[in-house]
């Protein structure tokens, strides 16, 4: 073997490398774009200094939620998906109306998203006692949603209901 093939040798097994560490660079770089605009969704039992009571639904991670299905439970029977007709079976179990924020699948959370999605103003115990031992107790939300990439399958859970599996049933 002469220098010059020993050189050529060479300088093909660095070129070889180089395209490795940019390949996986390039794949790093991927993962950490996804990562970053990530969305997490987080439900709560909520009563504010204002007066106002009900579950809370914000969006604490970097990135929107596309919502890709939802269940809702009343007493561990599976009514349906976060729609209005479910939404609104539940609010007519009360003499008052419930304040509500409803959406269809497919729906996108912004980044920052924060609002009650089930509520009642001005809470008080001896009149809305029965709102929140039904959403502490009774009511179980689940969504299932995904970053704008999709494919990760996220899942928030409220409620007493935690084994609950599956979307909603579709109409």
């Amino acid at each position: 073997m002469d220098a010059n093939t020993v050189t050529a040798v060479c300088a093909t097994g660095i070129a070889a490398l180089s395209l490795a560490v940019s390949v996986s660079e390039g794949r790093a770089a991927r993962k950490h774009s996804r990562i970053s605009v990530r969305p997490a969704l987080v439900m709560r039992a909520t009563r504010t200094h204002e007066g106002r009571a009900g579950i809370r639904l914000f969006n604490a991670g970097l990135g929107p939620a596309v919502i890709t299905a939802s269940s809702l439970v009343l007493d561990g029977t599976l009514l349906g998906g976060w729609r209005e007709a479910e939404v609104n079976s539940v609010r007519g179990l009360f003499p008052y109306r419930p304040g509500s924020s409803v959406f269809e699948d497919g729906a996108i959370v912004p980044t920052g998203y924060d609002a009650f999605l089930l509520s009642v103003t001005a809470y008080d115990p001896t009149v809305h006692g029965d709102f929140w031992h039904l959403i502490r107790n009774r009511l179980t939300l689940i969504l299932e949603y995904e970053s704008l990439y999709g494919g990760e399958k996220l899942r928030a859970v409220f409620g007493p209901h935690q084994d609950v599996t599956g979307p909603s049933v579709q109409p």
